[in-house]
């Protein structure tokens, strides 16, 4: 081991030498350490050596480490945190906040769907299935329309958000989990325990778009209309009770397969996307785990997810799942 040159000359010549070329030029793109060795490069913030260990290369962090709630682009040593349309950027340059006027919290409880408002805090009912037990709900804000699914009718509902009017009705088996694709207007709906249908309440018809085969069965559902993709957990039922979990994603039409996670010994529940990030969020029920996992890049190996939250008893039991902000619900 040599020690550093200190000034630049008790150590011998190359001290006087390791970071100039004969020429005169410098041996290193950024930062040069001398040593009786010769020179030791190293890089800026926002770098990285290349593998001739003295030319240097942006790091792209918005590709790399995603640093950003929504936009990120990527500087020269550094990266840029941006907003979509009706968000402004936060004071810590990296989360954004929406410029509309208060936030809404939709939640069912057996027959209701209730409106939980922000400023003022105000909890109303949105509008009531009468006697029937609502078993999955989504609203359509571009549109202002609701959907429900009443699975003891065997019907999803379509509502007019302003009057709280039933406008249209579509009958499937055993309607369960909805999600609705604010792009197109259609909805796509967990019918029993082994198919996704897709129904256009325009058209009055429903279509299977997802099928599993016993022992496995769908839990549930969520679409990123933006991207045009639905996302969909399988359960397995293994031997003595044991349960293994698989997150797919696929096309709106049920084409282009693709599993984004594979785990044994899970349970899986509550599905939402973040269509800006391009990220999954999920909570894995027998770890009580929530994580979230990206589908940016469409095909390749299965992803790592990442664990947001864990051991929470508001894990326990979760029976659904959104993501407003930087906050989940």
């Amino acid at each position: 081991n040599f020690p550093d040159c200190t000034n630049g000359h008790d150590e011998g010549p190359k001290c006087a030498t390791a970071c100039r070329s004969g020429s005169g030029r410098q041996v290193c793109q950024h930062k040069c350490r001398a040593t009786p060795a010769g020179a030791v490069c190293s890089c800026f913030d926002g770098y990285r050596l290349d593998a001739d260990q003295k030319s240097c290369s942006d790091i792209d962090e918005c590709q790399e480490q995603q640093p950003c709630a929504q936009l990120c682009e990527n500087t020269l040593g550094g990266y840029q945190c941006q907003c979509h349309a009706d968000f402004m950027l936060r004071q810590d340059r990296v989360s954004c906040k929406s410029l509309q006027s208060g936030a809404t919290l939709l939640f069912s409880s057996f027959n209701e769907v209730r409106n939980l408002s922000e400023q003022p805090v105000m909890l109303n009912v949105a509008w009531s299935a009468n006697d029937s037990r609502i078993t999955g709900f989504d609203v359509d804000m571009h549109r202002q329309m609701g959907y429900f699914s009443a699975e003891d009718e065997g019907i999803v509902y379509q509502v007019d958000l302003q009057t709280k009017l039933i406008m249209r009705a579509l009958g499937l088996p055993t309607p369960t989990k909805v999600s609705v694709d604010w792009v197109t207007g259609n909805v796509y709906v967990l019918s029993g325990a082994q198919e996704i249908q897709a129904c256009s309440f325009e058209g009055r018809m429903c279509g299977r778009i997802v099928h599993v085969k016993s022992p496995k069965h769908v839990k549930h559902l969520a679409v990123d209309g933006y991207h045009g993709r639905i996302f969909y957990i399988v359960i397995r039922t293994e031997g003595y009770g044991q349960t293994s979990s698989e997150i797919h994603m696929a096309r709106l039409d049920g084409s282009r397969r693709d599993m984004l996670l594979q785990r044994g010994e899970s349970f899986m529940t509550a599905l939402t996307t973040d269509p800006h990030q391009q990220l999954l969020y999920f909570v894995d029920q027998h770890t009580r785990t929530l994580e979230r996992i990206s589908y940016r890049f469409k095909m390749g190996p299965l992803r790592r997810p990442e664990i947001m939250l864990q051991k929470s008893n508001a894990l326990m039991h979760p029976s659904g799942l959104s993501v407003y902000e930087n906050n989940a619900f």
